[in-house]
């Protein structure tokens, strides 16, 4: 009877140091987490293709706006690249400036389609791939550019130009810290050079412009592109002052 006792003791003490070696995991076992455990659904997801997803005349509508829009901003920007490339003195910065601000005005054209294009689009998988692929890419490049633009305009003291690039931005990307700060910083650049101005400190600073007319707000903004919509002043001639860096 013992013995019968002893060795189901033991045939017990056998089960569960197996059942511990499952629980601790054997070496050719996949450990709990592994990618084997995870749901399906948390594989990541394939992109969605638009143009086998929607209707032949929806992608029209909806998704080729876009298309031509953004082409015509790497176009624009194609163009500038090549203007760069020309050796210094065949090199026209000024219509450089051109091309990249075109190319700002493609790539929110662009977004703004999108948006067009997320309110005509059925199903939610498909909005949120308009807004992936189309709208926040091309959000992102109008504000990168504008930013860029002002940058350099700023880069060569003309302020007026640069605030107008800034005020750009904010329609956009009302909370672009880059924007709202450099606003404020000429904002206070400026009234610190009229203040110093009127008590008779000259403190050699170029504002391009009448800077205590100048709109910080954007109610009176008008185009800064270069020898388009300004004709009411000498646009800076950037090849004079060291060109585009």
């Amino acid at each position: 009877m013992k013995r019968l006792m002893l060795c189901g003791f033991m045939c017990s003490l056998v089960l569960a140091w197996a059942a511990l070696a499952m629980g601790e995991g054997i070496p050719w076992q996949g450990k709990p987490g592994d990618a084997a455990d995870k749901p399906a659904g948390e594989a990541a997801k394939p992109a969605v293709d638009l143009e086998k997803e929607l209707p032949p005349l929806l992608y029209g509508r909806a998704i080729r706006p876009i298309l031509l829009a953004r082409d015509a901003a790497l176009k624009q920007e194609d163009l500038y690249n090549k203007e760069m490339e020309k050796p210094d003195d065949k090199r026209d910065t000024k219509r450089a400036v051109g091309f990249k601000e075109h190319a700002a005005k493609g790539y929110l054209a662009a977004s703004i389609k999108a948006k067009q294009a997320v309110a005509i689009v059925p199903e939610k998988p498909q909005k949120d791939a308009v807004v992936a692929q189309y709208e926040k890419p091309m959000r992102n490049k109008a504000v990168e550019t504008n930013l860029w633009l002002a940058d350099q305009a700023a880069k060569e003291h003309d302020l007026r130009t640069a605030v107008g690039y800034y005020l750009r931005v904010l329609p956009t990307a009302p909370e672009n810290a880059t924007a709202k700060e450099q606003i404020e910083k000429i904002k206070k650049d400026v009234e610190q050079a009229i203040a110093d101005r009127k008590a008779g400190k000259n403190t050699g600073g170029g504002g391009g412009g009448s800077d205590s007319k100048m709109d910080f707000t954007g109610k009176d903004q008008r185009d800064p592109v270069p020898g388009t919509e300004r004709p009411d002043r000498e646009q800076p001639d950037w090849k004079k002052k060291g060109g585009l860096r």
